[in-house]
């Protein structure tokens, strides 16, 4: 005769694959997390070059030009 108490537990299987569900949605919630910084790493940097190309151009604005002159040019004046 067979005796059991009134309580069971799990079967290993069942308690090894609750485990791979939990490292699995584990794993998922890191790579999400690691392409959501990646995603923000580049649209800072991005920003931040569109901002120094756009004072770049300001200061390139503001500037006296520095370009090579035509000698000819000014002996027609």
């Amino acid at each position: 005769m067979l005796m059991t108490s009134g309580t069971t537990s799990p079967a290993p299987s069942t308690l090894s694959s609750a485990g791979n569900l939990n490292s699995e949605y584990f794993s998922l919630m890191v790579k999400a997390l690691r392409r959501i910084i990646a995603a923000v790493t580049v649209a800072v940097l991005a920003f931040r070059a569109v901002g120094s190309f756009l004072s770049w151009m300001e200061h390139q604005e503001d500037s006296t030009a520095e370009s090579w002159v035509d000698e000819d040019e000014f002996e027609d004046v």
